[in-house]
């Protein structure tokens, strides 16, 4: 399929051009935000959380550019503090509080999951926890690079060797399938998307440790962004609820 570059979000009730549009910065993890074809087949944005902050946008009169890059470079982007622009759907924690400044949030997760091939769902089962699984070394895990996993996750999978690789859910769960890594942890709702939309005849079995909870995402924005734009934002977002 071909990528879309950039989507912009121009407010009529704006004059043309008064305001440069923001970057608004992603990494698609469907279904929340992600690359789709509409009826004709050309690419278009779509996503739950993407057509809630793009109405909040609107809402607000915030002129945007929306843009799809790997998770590493969003990160990147939003540290590097070279311009104003946001990332959407980002977990708080310590480490980006340090560098970001935060919406309101725009979604709670439903808890992460492990998930793997039918011939290892029996033992990550009995081990029940994510602790447990990671610190057993016969099972390999294959993760998402390039993002947090929330403060919980991310200080379990810090006292273990892990593979992370540049890709999505959907790549990561193709690996999984054909044997590249034993389990990895996505959120149940990209494995849901990944079942429904790409392959309905994986055999792939999501468990869900015990030891794990869904966190909340936000607009993740660099330093530059003003807290007046924040401000419109969050104020949009409250009234769309």
């Amino acid at each position: 399929m071909k990528l879309l570059p950039t989507f912009i979000l121009l407010l009529t009730a704006l004059p043309a051009l008064a305001i440069e549009p923001m970057p608004i910065l992603f990494n698609q993890r469907p279904p929340l935000y992600y690359i789709d074809a509409d009826a004709s087949g050309q690419p278009m944005y779509a996503g739950l959380v993407f057509e809630k902050v793009r109405d909040a946008l609107r809402r607000a009169g915030l002129p945007v550019q929306f843009r799809e890059m790997p998770g590493a470079r969003v990160v990147s982007q939003v540290k590097g503090n070279a311009e104003p622009l946001c990332a959407m759907g980002w977990f708080k924690t310590r480490e980006r509080s340090r560098f970001a400044q935060f919406s309101v949030p725009l979604h709670r997760d439903r808890a992460w999951v492990i998930v793997t091939r039918p011939e290892h769902e029996a033992t990550i089962r009995k081990l029940g926890t994510l602790k447990a699984v990671l610190a057993q070394r016969t099972l390999s895990v294959t993760l998402i690079g390039g993002i947090s996993f929330g403060d919980v996750i991310e200080d379990q999978l810090r006292r273990y060797p892990v593979q992370r690789v540049s890709a999505g859910p959907t790549t990561v769960l193709k690996m999984i399938e054909a044997g590249h890594g034993d389990y990895t942890i996505v959120p149940i709702d990209s494995l849901e998307d990944h079942l429904a939309r790409v392959d309905p005849q994986s055999p792939l079995r999501a468990v869900a440790p015990s030891d794990v909870e869904g966190e909340l995402v936000y607009l993740m924005c660099s330093k530059r962004v003003p807290p007046s734009w924040l401000g419109q934002f969050n104020a949009a977002w409250q009234v769309g609820r």
